[in-house]
């Protein structure tokens, strides 16, 4: 097809439609195909219709023959879904209740008693046999498993079993004794 020649477009659905199908998308990607068929609809070269989009001829050519080929499931992207995960869902599922439920420390050669991103990709590692980077296991940690960072606290040994019990009654005593001092 020549650059300068009329674009031949098949006429799926009336321009009205299309012009619907326009308005109603929210997907960017969708919006920018369908307008280029509008534009064709409209007589446009696909020169003119590269220009107007800040395009390359190549890139409307295959909008065109795609929406040629199947409509308007043509414009819609199909993406193949990516990459397969490296651990299944039972061992997504398995990681998840190691790590929210156990130690570090009583699973691995390690004095740490919380987890941090670092021991969960080592543990997985080893465990399932894997090789995830520090920022793939923080995608799965943060955003899948949606876990929050937070600050260790450790036990204090000398704090005892009732603590609240007795700040509750100190903070009784000291009520009473402002109350008093202040009617006299």
């Amino acid at each position: 097809m020549a650059a300068n020649s009329k674009v031949s477009v098949l006429f799926h659905m009336r321009k009205e439609d299309l012009e619907k199908q326009m308005n109603d998308t929210d997907d960017k990607r969708s919006y920018e195909h369908l307008l280029a068929i509008k534009l064709a609809y409209d007589g446009k070269t696909q020169k003119e219709i590269a220009s107007t989009l800040s395009r390359s001829l190549t890139t409307i050519y295959h909008w065109l023959n795609d929406w040629n080929e199947n409509g308007l499931y043509g414009i819609f992207p199909n993406f193949g879904g990516g990459r397969p995960p490296h651990l299944n869902t039972k061992e997504m599922d398995e990681l998840y209740q190691v790590i929210t439920k156990q130690k570090p420390c009583d699973l691995m050669e390690t004095d740490h008693v919380f987890w941090d991103v670092e021991l969960v990709r080592k543990y997985a590692n080893t465990k399932y046999d894997v090789n995830y980077t520090y920022s793939g296991m923080w995608k799965i940690v943060r955003n899948k498993f949606e876990l929050n960072y937070v600050t260790p606290f450790s036990k204090d040994y000398r704090k005892p079993d009732d603590a609240v019990e007795i700040l509750k009654k100190d903070l009784r005593t000291s009520l009473k004794l402002s109350t008093k001092k202040k009617r006299l």
